[in-house]
């Protein structure tokens, strides 16, 4: 389990190691792609290593973590604020993201 900038950590781990049963991230950023479509956000840069989106983004850890019981709870945006629930749907529709996986 991971929570704010800790969820990205604990999100990379949890796909790396092969005995993770059940990932639970409080407050994660749904995409890495996200933070480069605005003009001023909030996470630190320190959270993305360079180059890292010419290999992958965060909803494809999310997606290889659906097997090993996935939940994110309140979302966080670009500016490290929650998503509203209402808004939430668009975006993961459009990042690939099953709504089931998120909870308020």
């Amino acid at each position: 389990m991971g929570r704010g900038l800790g969820s990205l950590t604990a999100a990379f781990a949890a796909v790396l190691h092969p005995h993770v049963g059940q990932v639970t991230l409080w407050n994660a950023l749904l995409s890495y792609h996200e933070l480069t479509q605005e003009p001023v956000q909030r996470w630190p840069l320190s959270t993305m290593a360079p180059g890292l989106l010419r290999h992958f983004d965060l909803p494809d850890c999310y997606r290889a973590l659906a097997g090993k019981s996935l939940t994110l709870v309140e979302p966080w945006t670009g500016q490290m604020t929650p998503w509203d629930p209402a808004a939430l749907d668009a975006p993961l529709q459009r990042l690939g993201l099953s709504p089931d996986l998120v909870r308020s």
